[in-house]
Parts: C-alpha cells; structure tokens; sequence
C-alpha cells in the first residue's frame, strides 16, 4: 500500500512536469529550444534517431516472443 502511493506521487509529479513542458512548446514553439544552432539541431536529430531505433528494437522483440513462440 506505501509502495503504490509512492508510484502514485512519481507519476504526478512526472505528469506535472511533462505538462510543464507541453505549455512551454504549445506557448513558444521550437524558440525555447534554440534550434538556429548546430548543436540544438544535433541533439534532436540523435533524440529521434535513439528512439525510433529504441521502438524498432521493442517491436522486433515483441514480434519474437508472441509471434514466434521464442523462449530465450
């Protein structure tokens, strides 16, 4: 029961900051993270690249152990 309600208080403050960060980005678009430097535009560009390999590799897993039956 304590263990849930320290999830619980994670995933509020989680949300509150993710909300935070949504406001930012509906309110000031991409100024926020000045994207006229190298830098800025290399970082996002390895951020997507990380998580669409990230999800590539969850699907082929997932593909793996309910589709074709792999144990190990």
């Amino acid at each position: 029961m304590r263990l849930t309600k320290f999830l619980w208080s994670v995933a509020i403050i989680g949300f509150s900051i993710g909300l935070v960060g949504f406001w930012d980005r509906l309110y000031s678009g991409l100024i926020s993270h000045n994207t006229g430097s190298y830098l800025s535009w290399g970082l996002l560009v390895a951020g997507y690249m990380y998580f669409i390999g990230l999800s590539a590799g969850a699907f082929l897993l997932s593909t793996l152990v309910y589709v074709f039956k792999v144990k190990k």
